[in-house]
């Protein structure tokens, strides 16, 4: 299937700024089976007008020093509508190196338009 959406939302009247509006309100990393690294995130889309999908986050794993020993991108290929909060749950492989700790962000999203218009919202 196509997708009949525009490359970038251009609608003046819902300004927004996915790196402002998509918020991580929580995470947590938990060792795994194996020594998996999975993460429980909620994630929380503040913008009132402008829903986001395909959200590109970035994990960070460091030493006891603090220096960076990896970082890994990838996308949550889910829509999160207007004001929507919601906890995900992202597996981030295996890490052979041994880490003191981990940071989980969100460093873009695709905007769109929301399924249902702000004033339809019950």
């Amino acid at each position: 299937a196509v997708d009949g959406g525009p490359a970038a939302l251009e609608d003046p009247s819902r300004p927004y700024d996915p790196t402002r509006d998509v918020q991580v309100t929580e995470s947590a990393l938990h060792i795994g089976l194996a020594g998996s690294l999975n993460w429980s995130v909620i994630v929380h889309n503040a913008n009132p007008r402008v829903a986001f999908r395909d959200l590109l986050y970035v994990t960070t794993y460091r030493d006891g020093s603090g220096r960076t020993i990896d970082e890994r991108h990838e996308f949550i290929k889910d829509i999160f509508e207007p004001g929507e909060t919601r906890a995900v749950t992202v597996n981030d492989r295996f890490m052979r190196a041994r880490f003191a700790s981990a940071g989980f962000r969100i460093v873009a999203a695709e905007a769109l338009l929301p399924d249902v218009p702000p004033n339809v919202r019950e």
